[in-house]
Formats: C-alpha cells, structure tokens, sequence
C-alpha cells in the first residue's frame, strides 16, 4: 500500500485556504519520527515544532538524507522535559496538535493531564485508531477504540470514548458515523456486564443521543463488519455489517484486536488520542514512518476542523 494513501484519503480535509496546523513534537530524535515529519511537512498538511535532542535530531537528519531547517527547533535532551515544553507549546497556542515521539505514552498523557499546566478536556482521554483496509477485504477504512488508553471503561466511560470518536470521524469526512458495540455476546446476558451496558448505549442513540451517528449493539464482530453473516445470524439492525468503527469492552480486547490486524494482516494504522483540548497524535514507538505520517494526517486532519 502507497504511502500517499492518508493523504488521498484526507484530501478533501486539507483542501481549502485554511492554514495549516503546528504540531509539537515531545523527544524527536527518532527516525521515523523525523521521516514521517519531513513528509507531512513536504505534503503540506502542518507545521512542526521539534522539541527534544536536537544534535540528535541533526545526526540523524544526515543519515536519512533529511533537511530540518523549515522546522523550529528546541533543544531539551530530557525526554520529560520534552515532554512538558510540547505540551506547553499546545496551552500557549503556539502549535495545535501534540505528537509523541521518543518518550513513553504514560509520562505522555501524565502532562497532559496536569491541572495546572495541561491541556485537559472536558471528556476522558480516549484512543481512536484507524486501519486502512484493502478493498476486497472492507470497503472502507475502519475506525477501533479503545485499544491503549482506557483498562476497563463503566457506562459513563463509554459514553466519553463514542463521543470523543464521533468527534474525531465527523472531523475526518464520515458524516454520519457507525459505531458498534462489540464483544462475544449479542443479547443482553447477566453473566457478560458489557451487555447490558451496550444495550443502553443503543437505547440511548435510538432515543436521540448523538443524531449526528448510529450507535448499536451487543453484536459480536462478524455482525458488525460482514453483512453476510449479520443476515445469517439474523441480526436486523439496518447498519449490521456496516461498520464504520468497532468499540471494544476493554483495552484488553482492543490490544488484541489492534496487534491482530498490525501483525498478521500487516495494516496501516494511524492512533489519535482524543479528549484533550487537542488531539494527540500517538502510535508505537516501534511503528513504521507510514503509519506515523497517516497518525499526524489525522491528529492534523481533526485539530484543521475543531480550531
């Protein structure tokens, strides 16, 4: 798959005269950081703020052929300092999108949490990934969350993640979003909490929370991304089979089902977290350039539409 694909995908978010978006990045000197920086720099979908070792950043810049000077560079070689003056960088105004680079999530999401010098939102911090899917095996890209973030969410923590993703899609071109609540079971059962949890979501979508998007489960994942078996399950739902993105009971099931499809399908993914008062871009540190350019296109792809 071409490393162009998030930027056609996107396309119609970046066109227009709006200027584009700064991203502060917390401990640069990696790599694929800086490759995936170059790129969307080249592309034209932000600016960029590098915060971190910055005689690093050059030595690498050498050995990848890369050239650093459109870029404000700031020298902090702690990484939680980094960390800290990224996250300031987005309070202050100067740039609108965090990004994660060399330095460890918790820490991460630690300063951005802060009450006195963070950028803490209104909703729970959530995750939002997005697989680009080859188009014989799903015909459009879809969206996972909770993988990384939040362990084991209750009723209120639910209704903050299919907010927050909600959000986030609209931002990203999907007008009318489906979301569905999976897990093993498809009827509410006493033995599966979930269930009963996901059966209120629904109600509560059918009663009018959220009109901008659908919202139905319990289903199992067949019935939410293959029409064939939602109808041969029975399942009625008008969107069964249709999904545009999963919502998993726990982390532990988003973290399986996330590796699976990185792992064995080998899909491009690019991570969002969400919640904050900007969005957060953020993928493995072991994870490729391409899948670090298509998180920056769509932390800078959300924070384009919500500034």
């Amino acid at each position: 798959m071409s490393i162009i694909d998030p930027i056609q995908l996107l396309s119609p978010v970046f066109s227009g005269d709006t200027p584009k978006p700064v991203v502060a990045v917390a401990a640069a000197a990696e790599s694929h950081v800086l490759q995936s920086v170059a790129r969307a720099y080249k592309d034209g979908i932000a600016d960029f703020i590098l915060i971190g070792d910055v005689a690093a950043m050059r030595a690498i810049a050498t050995v990848d052929g890369l050239d650093l000077d459109a870029f404000e560079l700031v020298d902090e070689p702690n990484a939680l300092a980094a960390t800290k003056a990224a996250v300031l960088a987005v309070r202050s105004g100067r740039a609108n999108a965090l990004m994660k680079g060399l330095v460890e999530t918790t820490p991460l999401l630690r300063a951005v949490l802060d009450k006195e010098h963070g950028i803490r939102g209104d909703h729970r911090l959530s995750h939002l990934a997005m697989f680009l899917m080859p188009k014989a095996l799903y015909p459009k890209p879809l969206f996972l969350t909770d993988a990384a973030v939040n362990i084991q969410p209750d009723l209120k923590l639910y209704t903050d993640i299919i907010e927050n993703s909600v959000g986030a899609m609209r931002a990203l071109g999907v007008a009318h979003p489906t979301l569905a609540l999976v897990c093993g079971k498809e009827k509410v059962d006493p033995n599966m909490p979930v269930t009963a949890d996901y059966a209120e979501l629904a109600a509560r979508n059918a009663a009018g929370w959220l009109p901008e998007a659908t919202v139905y489960g319990p289903v199992a994942l067949d019935g939410a991304v293959s029409p064939a078996a939602a109808r041969t399950k029975g399942i009625s739902h008008a969107d069964a089979g249709n999904a545009d993105a999963i919502v998993v009971p726990d982390l532990a099931a988003g973290n399986m089902l996330h590796k699976s499809l990185t792992i064995f399908a080998g899909l491009p993914v690019g991570s969002v977290v969400l919640g904050a008062k900007a969005p957060i871009i953020i993928s493995s540190r072991s994870d490729s350039a391409e899948n670090k350019l298509l998180s920056i296109a769509l932390g800078a792809a959300i924070s384009r539409v919500s500034d």
